[in-house]
């Protein structure tokens, strides 16, 4: 009866790990079936970059897997938009006009501000009206003083994302010589700070568009503390997918390069759409990192892509640096 007993507990061990090791295959399975298809990324120039990518350092580091972040926007009206503008002081009224893309947008352009709010887009831009450059008093705050200047800011005029975001990293800017731009600069002689804000959660990777690296949430202020201009999408809800996908490796990057997207170039004011790849005589790359992507049709989630950056060479331009985005699951 003992010999029996232990025959049967074996055969339901040996049937126990069988039936979990089928299970673990079939969600494999389940996982490389299930795999989103690959972001829509609609701007830039798409062609053969294995001729002219040379990656600077041997190897970068990733994790092995990432999830989607499910995403709710924040659904505004009139109303919503009268709030802010209330908040921010401003006394001119309201405008309305139909946009062949986004819809209805709200906009305000007074005398000494500006702000148009995207209901579609579940976005709000805000900033200084006009081409002329405020007078800095002579107050310079600190990086951290002028952190939490535009933290309250944002909190203070209806714009709160402390419930999904935190600052991430921070630009030095100034104007450029012709006083036609703004360009990145070393801290001693910015001008502004533009505060980056990237997602809360395991990750804290910042969200991007199609065509810009600019975060979806930046604030850019001046020296003195006035908010020069800000971009705001604003979420309900943002939550990590159950779901990890495998990401690509390093190899898996050079070897699909020709995936990847130029989506902006810098030193120029050279249009990428006008940019041949037989012109490109180099791009050298020195930075990889993983952002977000804010799709233009999927409102739902958004998956990872690597944004790939370095000094490129372009002939007849003085470009000095370009940007890629490559999907960042891996079909293999």
């Amino acid at each position: 009866m003992k010999k029996k007993m232990a025959v049967i507990f074996i055969f339901l061990i040996i049937s126990f790990l069988f039936y979990n090791l089928l299970n673990k295959n079939k969600n494999k399975e389940r996982t490389r079936e299930i795999i989103p298809q690959k972001p829509s990324i609609e701007n830039g120039l798409q062609s053969d970059f294995s001729k002219v990518v040379r990656f600077k350092n041997r190897s970068f580091t990733f994790p092995e897997n990432l999830p989607l972040i499910n995403i709710r926007y924040k659904k505004f009206d009139l109303d919503f938009v009268n709030e802010v503008k209330n908040k921010l002081n401003i006394s001119e009224n309201i405008n309305e006009f139909k946009d062949i893309n986004d819809g209805i947008k709200y906009y305000i352009n007074s005398n000494d501000h500006f702000l148009v709010a995207t209901p579609s887009k579940s976005k709000i831009i805000y900033g200084f009206s006009g081409n002329v450059f405020p007078n800095i008093k002579n107050i310079l705050l600190s990086d951290e003083e002028l952190q939490n200047k535009a933290i309250t800011f944002l909190e203070n005029n209806s714009l709160n994302i402390n419930n999904f975001f935190k600052v991430s990293d921070i630009k030095y800017l100034k104007r450029n010589a012709d006083n036609t731009d703004i360009e990145n600069t070393d801290k001693e002689k910015a001008e502004m700070l533009q505060i980056n804000f990237s997602l809360i959660n395991s990750s804290n990777y910042s969200i991007v568009n199609s065509y810009s690296e600019n975060p979806s949430t930046f604030v850019q202020i001046l020296r003195n503390g006035e908010i020069y201009y800000l971009e705001a999408i604003l979420f309900d809800e943002i939550k990590e997918g159950l779901t990890n996908y495998p990401l690509k490796t390093f190899n898996d990057i050079k070897n699909n390069i020709n995936e990847a997207k130029l989506i902006d170039i810098f030193g120029d004011y050279l249009s990428v759409s006008d940019i041949n790849i037989k012109d490109i005589n180099q791009i050298e790359v020195d930075s990889i990192k993983i952002v977000y992507l804010l799709e233009e049709k999927n409102r739902n989630y958004l998956q990872p892509i690597y944004l790939i950056s370095g000094n490129v060479e372009i002939i007849g331009s003085t470009a000095n640096q370009a940007i890629l985005y490559l999907p960042a699951f891996s079909s293999n």
